[in-house]
C-alpha cells in the first residue's frame, strides 16, 4: 500500500477533520473517532512522517494537533 492511500483512508480523513477544530489526546481522538487507540497510533505514525501533525507531551498524555 502506498503512502497516499494510507493518508487518504476514511478513518484517517475523519481523524484529521477532528483535529481541525481542536487539539486532542490519543484517547480522546480514539473516542471521538470511534476507533481504538492503536488505530490512532497508526494515524499518528503516517501523518507525523508527512509532517502534517505535531505531538506535545503533557504529563502522561500525548496531545495531537495539526502543524501550522
Amino acid at each position: 500500500m502506498n503512502e497516499l492511500s494510507k493518508l487518504l483512508g476514511p478513518l484517517n480523513i475523519e481523524l484529521f477533520n477532528l483535529l481541525i477544530n481542536e487539539n486532542l489526546s490519543v484517547r480522546d481522538l480514539a473516542k471521538k473517532g470511534d476507533c481504538s487507540p492503536a488505530k490512532v497510533s497508526q494515524f499518528i505514525k503516517v501523518f507525523s512522517k508527512e509532517k502534517l501533525i505535531q505531538i506535545k507531551k503533557e504529563k502522561n498524555r500525548k496531545i495531537i494537533s495539526l502543524k501550522k
